[in-house]
Formats: C-alpha cells, sequence, structure tokens
C-alpha cells in the first residue's frame, strides 16, 4: 500500500503545484510533466496488475476453501472438535 500512497501523493503535487507552476508556454516544461505522467502511468498500471493477482489469488483460495469444506469427513471432524495437526488431522 506505500507504493500506492506514494503515487497518490504524487498525482496530488502535480495537481496542485506542478500544474500551477509550469510554462505552459515552455515545450521543455511541458515535456517534462508528459514524461512524468508516462512514468506515473506505468507504476500504476503495475500496482493494478499486482492487485489484480492477488484478487484472483484470494478468489482462487476461497474456492478452494469451500470445495475443501464440502467434504463430509472433514465436517464431522470440525463439528466434533477434531484438532488440525500440521500435516492433517490430529486425533
Amino acid at each position: 500500500m506505500d507504493r500506492v500512497r506514494k503515487l497518490i501523493k504524487e498525482r496530488n503535487d502535480m495537481i496542485h503545484t506542478s500544474l500551477k507552476t509550469m510554462d505552459l508556454k515552455s515545450v521543455e516544461s511541458c515535456q517534462k510533466e508528459i514524461d512524468f505522467l508516462v512514468l506515473q502511468r506505468n507504476r500504476i498500471q503495475l500496482e493494478i496488475n499486482r492487485l489484480k493477482a492477488f484478487s484472483n489469488s484470494l478468489s482462487d483460495l476461497s474456492k478452494d476453501a469451500a470445495e475443501f469444506l464440502k467434504d463430509p469427513e472433514l465436517f464431522e471432524q470440525l463439528t466434533k472438535g477434531q484438532q488440525f495437526g500440521l500435516f492433517g488431522f490430529s486425533r
């Protein structure tokens, strides 16, 4: 989340500071802001991809857990108070 916060701070700084002070008549000044925006867009896209991958992993985990919990034997052991050991059930 620190990367996302940094991106938000950079965007806010640009909107509230850089754009107000940049020389709109200067090609160099405009190009500097364009370059910054292109780099920031690339970093934002990386964060979007990371968040999508994380979301997909959670979704897969949720599906796997739901399927795992459908096992009648597991349900019986859970409802009888059996505890999980490191590699399965402990009795």
